[in-house]
Parts: structure tokens; sequence; C-alpha cells
């Protein structure tokens, strides 16, 4: 049996399984900061379950490829720090055989929407009518905001999953059309100096505790205390239905949009999940064909556990 490997370098965690064809075993997670290197943390694995070196291994990665071979993930919020993934020092240590394919882990995500069992593996806020052959799309709220689309290509048997990763957490904002996002949002431009305000800011895992201090003078004790603040719950419900609203018009995104991430579950844990207020600021549109589009439009929260290991071994 082929040994194959699949990692998720994320924001805060990293994570590592074995893939046997049906299930990750051998799953493993710890805090990234708790590595110097991606190959330091792949050694301690290997080394606490007595793996064998793999003959293929996916790494999904948040972060970006700065030239051939040679890619940057990013890590932590306020003081972020980096791994440097150099292909050419991760195969020292493997078979010379090893396939090694990195991907975004986002691009992970999306491989995973056709293989989702839609009973159990999601918590649907509105089950809708899928646009026929629209792409769907993975919005990812985490350490920072991420998103990807993927759709059906070709016919017979070149019919195949599609995925595209974009930038779309790095939008900027459009106009609230509300008073009170209007001033967190000029708050924040003042507060960057220069820098832009983009969606990642407001909605990522430091984004409620940034508008708790917007309007109320001060940073929240904690995130449960943020979540229990209705006020700031609803309003960055509305930035992000505003934001759902964006990419599914950008991209013609009516196939589904599938909202993952470990801040939303931080959010539902502590009850400051509203994705009835989500839906309702995501449908808008003067023109009434595109407001029926976002009333049909599949709307859920991915509930199966790991979704980019899941999506990274179907890659594989």
């Amino acid at each position: 049996m082929t040994c194959r490997y699949v990692a998720d370098i994320g924001g805060t965690h990293v994570r590592f399984a074995l893939f046997d064809g049906e299930k990750n075993q051998f799953y493993w997670k710890d805090k990234v900061r708790n590595f110097s290197t991606f190959e330091a943390a792949l050694a301690h694995w290997r080394k606490t379950y007595n793996l064998p070196a793999p003959q293929e291994m996916v790494i999904a990665i948040t972060g970006w490829e700065e030239s051939p071979g040679l890619w940057h993930s990013q890590w932590g919020v306020k003081d972020p720090e980096y791994w440097v993934l150099n292909l050419n020092d991760l195969r020292q240590n493997l078979p010379k055989k090893t396939k090694i394919d990195i991907v975004n882990d986002l691009a992970a995500a999306a491989y995973a929407l056709p293989h989702l069992d839609p009973d159990r593996d999601c918590a649907w806020i509105h089950r809708g009518a899928p646009m026929l052959d629209a792409p769907s799309c993975v919005l990812s709220i985490g350490t920072g905001v991420g998103i990807s689309y993927g759709r059906w290509h070709g016919d017979g048997e070149n019919r195949h999953w599609h995925v595209q990763e974009n930038f779309g957490g790095h939008t900027v904002p459009s106009f609230p059309g509300d008073a009170q996002m209007q001033k967190i949002c000029e708050a924040l431009w003042r507060r960057l100096e220069g820098e832009d305000l983009i969606y990642e800011r407001l909605l990522g895992g430091a984004g409620l505790p940034l508008i708790c201090e917007v309007l109320r003078g001060r940073a929240p004790g904690d995130i449960k205390e943020a979540c229990q603040d209705t006020e700031i719950t609803e309003i960055y419900a509305r930035f992000l239905g505003q934001l759902i609203h964006n990419i599914a018009v950008y991209a013609h995104a009516f196939g589904g949009i599938y909202l993952a991430g470990g801040f939303l579950d931080v959010l539902v844990q502590n009850g400051g999940w509203k994705p009835d207020l989500v839906r309702a600021a995501m449908i808008r549109g003067n023109v009434p064909v595109v407001r029926k589009a976002f009333e049909n439009l599949p709307l859920a929260r991915v509930v199966k556990p790991d979704l980019t290991l899941f999506g990274a071994a179907r890659k594989l």
C-alpha cells in the first residue's frame, strides 16, 4: 500500500495525517509556534507514531510561493512570524522518489466540496437551490480570511472539479450603508495609518476585538466577552454578509457558499454566531433576477473536522 501523508499549515496550528485511501490515520495537531520549521514538526509527528517515509505527500499551506520551490507561511496575528518551506531542504530527509505537492490551504478545502455529505458535514443556514454549473465557494474565517472557488468542467470522461484560489480576503470593504459599520471602517482606517483596511482585518481572528475596541472604547477581556455583546456580534455578522454578497457577485458563485474556519467555531461555541443575520445582510440587489439568485443561494457552515486535510487527501 502506498504511504501517503497530508499536512495542513494554518495560521495557528499545523496538522498531519496519514491517508490510507478511505480515511486519515495517525492524526496529530500542534501549535505552529512550538516548532522552528515545518521539517521539525514533520519529524516530531513521524517519530511520535514511528511512521515510514512517505511515497506521496500533499502540503496545504497558508502562505505564498515566493519563487519556484520556496514557500512562506505566515502565522500569528499581532506579531506575525513565518516558516520558510524549501522543497530542496524538505527532500533531503525523504526518499528521492517521494512525490510532493504544495497547494494553497483554501484550494485544498475547495477540493473537498464535491465529497462532502450535505446532511452530515454541513450545518445549513439555507439549503436553497444551486444555480446550474455555477461555481461554489469556500470562505474560511480563521486567523485570517481565505476564499477559494470550485466548479465542474468538461463532459463525460473529461469532467473534472477545477479549483481556483484567490486573494478575496484582501478585498477592501465596499460602502457599508450602515452608520455603525461606517464608523468602524473610518476608525480603523485612521488607526492603520496608510495601510489598507481589508476584510481580513475585520473578520479574521483579531476582527471582533477590534470592532469592540471602536464601539466600546476598550478591548474585550476575552473573546467570550466580545461574543456575548449582541451589538458587536450583529455588526460582525453584517460585515460577513456583505463579504459573502461581494464574492458571490464577483465570481457568480451561486452554486453555494460554504463557510469554514476555526474562528467560526469560536463564535458558535461562545454564542456569537448569527447565521440568520449573515444571510439577511447577504441578500441585496435592486434587479429582481439578482435578488432571486441570492434568495436561492445555498449557504452552509461546514462542520466536518479538518476540512483542509480532507481536501488535501482528495488531491492524492
